[in-house]
């Protein structure tokens, strides 16, 4: 009895578990006895990430410390997650305060504008009755803004698009015909929103601002027609700046065509105030509404439901055909 009491105990003693014998040796034993591998918890790769619960002399750690080890790991996982949280809120604050940002500056300006319209007015208009050059090109500059001058324009794109198979000029077509028809609906809205003086019938500086309720107040005392209290915001501006935006966006390899296209989009806008039609806060928004028309159209377009808006002949009639994915 003693005997094997003995034996036990020395067997115990020459453990590789206690002795201090290297881990692989513990693993090789595993495997050679009843051919069980290591769980991969307890795996014997000594990276920070695979850690064994044993101590650099093969003894098991305190209990304590592969607890500590797991609720190590367990804390950094939270911080990570709120880091990543954190992130995200700062991403959506942002999303929503350059828009902020971007239109109290709009407004802004528009306020600044209106206060100097008359004052700005006098020095544009003043400008071209002093020059017989700009007098001469001022009509033919501000027709540029004329509705069916970007409907001729971009259906001349359409047309070429079916005739060369140009993707480009047909994406320049649709999207052009599509903004125009935006920035003038929006337009149309403001105009009849705020009923402003235009310039050459303009009873007070900077024009009066009759509101909606003109055209109930058309018998009493107003003189003309509406025509002349739909200053605000400039027809011609959004529509020129929308067809500049189109070839700007379509077109964008080439810087030229973006020069080209805002340099005439601002002549457009400065022949209005010429022309005795517009204040010049008039045209700001209505290049704002030409600028933000197109790219309102360029992101439905490529949304997973687009929305076209493509002309259409029957044989007899030509009209616009609006077509919905669903």
């Amino acid at each position: 009895m003693k005997v094997s009491l003995l034996l036990a105990a020395l067997c115990f003693v020459s453990s590789p578990w206690l002795s201090g014998a290297p881990n692989d040796s513990v693993a090789t034993s595993a495997i050679d006895r009843w051919g069980i591998r290591p769980n991969p918890i307890f795996s014997f790769d000594n990276s920070p990430a695979h850690r064994p619960p044993f101590s650099h002399d093969g003894r098991l750690k305190p209990l304590r410390d592969n607890v500590s080890m797991v609720f190590d790991r367990q804390q950094t996982s939270s911080t990570s997650e709120r880091a990543q949280d954190h992130n995200d809120l700062s991403d959506q604050s942002s999303s929503y305060f350059k828009p902020t940002l971007f239109a109290g500056g709009a407004l802004a300006i528009t306020a600044v504008l209106i206060k100097t319209d008359q004052q700005t007015y006098n020095i544009i208009h003043g400008w071209r009755r002093t020059s017989d050059p700009v007098e001469d090109v001022s009509p033919v500059i501000t027709n540029l803004g004329d509705g069916r001058a970007s409907i001729a324009i971009f259906g001349g794109f359409l047309a070429y698009s079916y005739l060369e198979k140009d993707r480009s000029a047909f994406q320049a077509g649709k999207v052009g015909l599509e903004s125009f028809l935006v920035s003038g609906i929006v337009t149309q809205i403001l105009k009849h929103t705020f009923g402003r003086e235009r310039p050459s019938a303009a009873t007070q500086s900077g024009g009066r601002w009759n509101g909606a309720f003109l055209l109930l107040n058309q018998g009493s005392g107003k003189r003309g027609s509406y025509a002349q209290y739909d200053s605000f915001p400039s027809g011609h501006t959004a529509t020129i700046f929308a067809a500049a935006t189109t070839l700007s966006e379509i077109y964008g390899n080439s810087p030229w065509v973006s020069y080209a296209s805002y340099t005439v989009a601002s002549s457009v806008a400065i022949s209005r105030i010429m022309e005795q039609t517009h204040w010049l806060s008039d045209c700001f928004v209505g290049g704002l509404i030409g600028y933000f028309s197109t790219q309102v159209v360029l992101h439905v377009n490529h949304s997973a439901k687009p929305v076209a808006l493509l002309p259409s002949y029957d044989g007899q009639h030509v009209g616009l055909s609006l077509n919905v994915g669903l």
